[in-house]
């Protein structure tokens, strides 16, 4: 009986480790992101409190679960420009939230007890999503105050992999015979800015020497 309550324990935890995964999708923009790290961060939370057999306070997740809604709330009010940043902080701090909480999870599974390391765990982990998302920060501040200063286009932003292709222009549409140009509404050009992650910094190769003994 005990290994088939362990073995279901580890199935949720499996999923809440899963869905740590699927967070950072890289095609989402900085709010996508947010929404994925504060369900991931939800989920992990739930599995938490059921594992701990009421050592855990479930009042606490609840008051979480409406901060989050509080958060969403105020980066929404932010001008463009500020949003990435207060979205990717949010995000940063969910993830991290989700490894304290897989980890707690798992210490709770085995018959341990409070692990303060697993604290210090979420912390890093969270440090690094934000370290990690200064690259895609800049690019959609850059994105949001170009498109305060232009006029005449239409501003589409891309960030992850596509085609290498700074600007498309939309020709205008072929006008039928015998009709005005002045009917027909003109199509405003668009710009495209597409950028992608930068690739991982190469690893240095350590020399070896080795010394010889002459004969």
């Amino acid at each position: 009986m005990r290994k088939a309550v362990t073995f279901g324990w580890g199935r949720l935890l499996a999923a809440a480790m899963l869905s740590m995964g699927l967070a950072p999708a890289g095609a989402q923009d900085q709010h996508g992101q947010a929404m994925d790290a504060a369900l991931a961060d939800g989920m992990t939370t739930a599995v938490g409190v059921a594992a701990s057999g009421g050592l855990i306070n479930p009042v606490g997740p609840l008051l979480a679960t409406a901060m989050k809604a509080v958060t969403f709330h105020r980066a929404s009010a932010l001008p463009e420009a500020e949003q990435p940043a207060a979205y990717a902080a949010a995000s940063a701090m969910w993830r991290g939230g989700t490894a304290s909480n897989v980890c707690i999870t798992a210490v709770f599974l085995t018959g341990g007890g409070f692990a303060p390391a697993c604290l210090a765990l979420g912390a890093a982990w969270g440090f690094k999503n934000w370290n990690d998302s200064e690259h895609e920060r800049n690019f959609w501040e850059r994105c949001a105050i170009v498109r305060q200063f232009a006029r005449q286009q239409t501003v589409r932003c891309v960030y992850g992999p596509g085609p290498q292709q700074a600007t498309a222009n939309v020709p205008p549409a072929r006008q039928p015979a015998g009709r005005k140009a002045a009917r027909w509404p003109a199509h405003r050009p668009e710009l495209v800015l597409q950028a992608s992650a930068p690739p991982p910094a190469p690893t240095p190769v350590r020399a070896t020497t080795h010394e010889v003994e002459a004969p």
